[in-house]
């Protein structure tokens, strides 16, 4: 494995960019329904992770759901939560 090392201004390039795309990934998400429900995959596809990890965020109680039937959603107020939490992990 290699190791590479950024200068400064490097850094500070790639947080401004990290920053703007935050900003606007959550405009976008401020205009989503917050009242809809979202399936597995769909939570999946807005953590940028597999089901099976949404899965196991249900089973330890990190993320809230709904059963209907055989199928679990989840509302947008117990996602955005888990969402915040990645994007700060990863800053």
């Amino acid at each position: 494995m290699e190791i590479k090392v950024l200068s400064q201004e490097a850094w500070e390039a790639i947080t401004a960019r990290m920053a703007l795309i935050r900003e606007r990934y959550q405009r976008e998400l401020e205009e989503a329904q917050r009242d809809r429900f979202y399936s597995t995959e769909e939570v999946a596809e807005l953590l940028k992770c597999c089901p099976d990890t949404v899965r196991s965020y249900r089973r330890d109680g990190k993320l809230a759901y709904y059963q209907v039937g055989r199928r679990r959603l989840h509302r947008w107020c117990d996602v955005a939560p888990l969402i915040d939490a990645c994007f700060t992990q990863a800053a």
